[in-house]
């Protein structure tokens, strides 16, 4: 659900959005990409070893964002999501545009991976490739 919402809001940026099933699947995106913004869904029934997670894949990425989308009724949790690492959170779908401009910021401000001394100078060429 959340990620189908948060395609509508991005519109043409949602083709960063990448939706993982499982924790091991998002560990490797973040392998991947590691300066993501992270949506994470949370659950009352799992909401405490979710967390956990998050702290520990923040404390290991250092350069990865996230966000927790929440129902409702996790409002009373916040302070305790919030101190996991989270930077915001949707309590509903309707909060998603501030987390698409918090999700657009950060990456806008990723940095660029470091490149070698080869592929500065081949960037560098006025010929290109």
């Amino acid at each position: 659900m959340w990620a189908a919402h948060l395609r509508l809001v991005l519109g043409e940026s949602s083709r960063s959005v990448y939706a993982c099933r499982t924790s091991e699947a998002c560990d490797e995106a973040l392998e991947r990409w590691p300066a993501s913004m992270l949506a994470i869904e949370l659950t009352a029934d799992r909401l405490e070893a979710t967390l956990a997670w998050l702290a520990e894949q923040l404390r290991r990425r250092p350069a990865v964002r996230a966000v927790a989308l929440a129902a409702p009724d996790l409002r009373n949790a916040a302070a305790v999501i919030r101190e996991s690492g989270a930077v915001d959170i949707a309590f509903g779908p309707r909060h998603l545009r501030d987390v698409a401009a918090l999700s657009q910021r950060h990456l806008a401000q990723a940095a660029e991976p470091e490149l070698g001394l080869r592929e500065r100078i081949r960037t560098r060429l006025p010929w290109g490739d």
